[in-house]
């Protein structure tokens, strides 16, 4: 029984990552599609159902996880699901907010990853730089870049609404034209499995080489 429940959750684990996989790339893709002109409905419609998706694997992983009797595989199952969606989820986030070449991009990333965070998060100013800020100055000015590079994830805590963990974040960042420097940034975060968003996302840590934003 142990070994089915195993091999179970492997492949509701690898189903997670192809569907996060596939519904990703239509909606990075989405401000693509309203660029070129295409109805923005499509692009609305596609973060729907990605939400929804992951929502429900989510939930169907977690709950698969808590019907286990054997304490020890139970306790080791959750984990590892619970790692495995933070880390795709994080990883999702965080490509997005770290990747920009100009201030346009810069500025548009609290729109583009409005369906992974709720509205707090979303304007909160030590996340996303507000219209005429100086923040938004200085990318304009000094024409800083970024480059995401990959993210780790470790859990907290798991319950059924949410998972708390922390997050490095691995990231080069310079002047266009430059070379880039490495940097790492560390997040506490909370994900909410049943909204399928972040709920909090604070910095706790800051490790780079060149810190230019």
């Amino acid at each position: 029984m142990e070994k089915e429940n195993k091999i179970i959750i492997t492949l509701l684990a690898t189903l997670i990552v192809m569907v996060i996989s596939w519904f990703g790339l239509r909606l990075y893709s989405g401000n693509l599609i309203i660029k070129a002109g295409a109805a923005q409905n499509e692009y609305k419609d596609a973060q729907k159902a990605y939400q929804k998706k992951v929502s429900k694997l989510s939930e169907d992983v977690y709950s698969l996880g808590t019907k286990i009797k054997d304490s020890k595989v139970k306790a080791v199952s959750l984990q590892n699901s619970s790692n495995k969606i933070l880390e795709l989820r994080a990883n999702e986030f965080f490509k997005g907010y770290y990747n920009f070449n100009n201030v346009n991009e810069y500025m548009g990333r609290s729109d583009l990853l409005a369906p992974l965070i709720t509205d707090e998060i979303k304007n909160n100013e030590s996340l996303f730089d507000k219209k005429n800020s100086a923040g938004e100055k200085t990318v304009q000015a000094l024409g800083l870049q970024s480059n995401f590079q990959s993210v780790s994830t470790s859990i907290e805590s798991v319950n059924n609404d949410e998972i708390k963990g922390l997050v490095d974040v691995k990231y080069k960042a310079g002047y266009k034209g430059d070379t880039k420097g490495l940097g790492l940034r560390t997040y506490e975060v909370v994900y909410n499995k049943k909204q399928a968003k972040f709920t909090q996302i604070d910095l706790q840590a800051t490790g780079i080489q060149n810190d230019a934003y």
